[in-house]
């Protein structure tokens, strides 16, 4: 692992409301930055109720702060699978794929949240983006054969698809999920990209498991012996921001910044539904 792990700056307090406001003290940091950067944004992870939508603030920042990489936190409350997963794959198009979404249970059974999870990934690979050609000449905007409906069927969701947005230029958003039992870290093998921990406990269970089978780490609070692919800093002041910011090494300025996948060196990642019925038309054997 690197020196520096990636840094997740977790907006809390009034900070998230005073960004989406443009206050300057805290615009001004973050817009500092020209090229890409060791960190990113993460929102929505606070208490509850929340005072905004976490997606339509990172769609603002899309445009305000085109350069970093925002993360969305999705608790599932109230939220159904196929709405979030437009969203967020929303925020991926807008961001150029640098985004990602923490997945929490709070209260929700592990099996529950994992199912949720499976549905959102399954429709974020519903419509394969290398489907569409928009070819003027024949007429043809997409190959409607590779677009696939998700079909799944439950215990907590029944979800038919597909989604109407194509595939992300990243492949899927980057998955994590912060585990608070171990019933949660098991289930998140295989399922997400990255695990957020916060528990001594936990992490020794997580460092005990297969390294070719686990999620990657994303630590909080907690020492991690440079096993992490990134660190979780929860943030609540104009002048803690600035700080944190002004610690993270910047990368030379580059034309195109590239993916939060490939910044985070996380491997590609799908969902194969070849198996599951056309969207549109008749399947063919």
């Amino acid at each position: 692992m690197t020196a520096s792990p990636f840094q997740l700056l977790a907006l809390q307090g009034d900070l998230p409301g005073r960004l989406a406001a443009g206050d300057p003290d805290v615009v001004r940091p973050l817009a500092a930055f020209t090229g890409h950067s060791g960190a990113g944004l993460v929102l929505g992870e606070e208490s509850r109720p929340l005072r905004y939508d976490p997606a339509a603030l990172a769609t603002a920042l899309s445009v305000r702060l085109p350069r970093w990489p925002v993360l969305t936190v999705s608790d599932g409350a109230g939220d159904h699978p196929y709405n979030a997963a437009r969203r967020f794959l929303s925020v991926d198009h807008l961001t150029g794929g640098r985004s990602g979404v923490v997945f929490r249970s709070r209260g929700s059974a592990p099996r529950h949240t994992a199912e949720r999870i499976s549905v959102i990934r399954a429709l974020w690979n519903s419509w394969p983006i290398h489907s569409l050609v928009a070819d003027r000449g024949t007429g043809i905007y997409a190959h409607t054969e590779g677009i696939r409906a998700i079909d799944h069927q439950g215990r907590d969701f029944a979800v038919y698809g597909a989604l109407d947005s194509p595939t992300s230029i990243q492949g899927e958003p980057v998955s994590l999920w912060y585990v608070a039992t171990a019933e949660e870290l098991d289930a998140a093998h295989g399922l997400v990209d990255l695990v957020i921990i916060d528990d001594p406990a936990l992490l020794g269970r997580w460092a005990a498991s297969a390294q070719d089978e686990r999620p990657g780490l994303v630590a909080s609070g907690i020492a991690h012996d440079d096993e992490a692919t990134a660190e979780l800093v929860p943030l609540h002041s104009a002048y803690e921001l600035a700080e944190a910011v002004a610690g993270i090494p910047t990368a030379e300025r580059v034309d195109a910044a590239p993916s939060l996948r490939a910044v985070l060196c996380l491997p590609p990642r799908s969902y194969d539904l070849s198996s599951k019925p056309l969207a549109f038309g008749v399947q063919h054997a």
